[in-house]
């Protein structure tokens, strides 16, 4: 976790910086596509459009690669992702951490982006914390602490 907050402030900017509108109309595209798949509780739609905005998140900061990194650890971020939703808050906590950081980047705003991201990754990975230790018995056998110490 302290590599990727640690470079993505530059990488944030970069973004926010070099955004085209094509890149922005994307982005909106996207968000539309999960608020209507969250509107119906079609979860399954959701994740498949918030992967596609994560991949193109990755696009746009010049790291591709990372996506790859993180598909590898699919199984694991679906096991997550599937049973963050056991929180009613959960999706729309996402979705308006999703709406700030896309108007952060339309804005050209870094710090704003940096801001948002941060609390999102922090968001995510104390999620998969809390998650870990209420369903040990899906992560027998792999290491996860992720949230940052206090």
């Amino acid at each position: 976790m302290v590599a990727i907050l640690v470079e993505a402030p530059l990488r944030l900017k970069r973004m926010a910086q070099r955004a085209t509108a094509a890149d922005l109309a994307e982005l909106r595209q996207g968000l539309s596509a999960q608020a209507q798949s969250m509107a119906v509780r079609d979860f399954q739609a959701f994740f498949v459009h918030d992967e596609a905005m994560h991949r193109k998140l990755m696009d746009m900061a010049g790291r591709p690669f990372v996506w790859t990194a993180i598909a590898g650890a699919k199984a694991q971020l679906d096991r997550v992702r599937f049973l963050s939703l056991e929180d009613e808050a959960w999706p729309e906590m996402i979705m308006t951490q999703h709406r700030a950081f896309v108007a952060c980047v339309a804005a050209r705003d870094p710090k704003g982006a940096v801001q948002v991201m941060t609390a999102h990754l922090r968001t995510a990975f104390a999620a998969v914390d809390r998650i870990a230790a209420s369903h040990a018995e899906f992560f027998e056998g792999i290491a996860i602490h992720l949230a940052e110490p206090e």
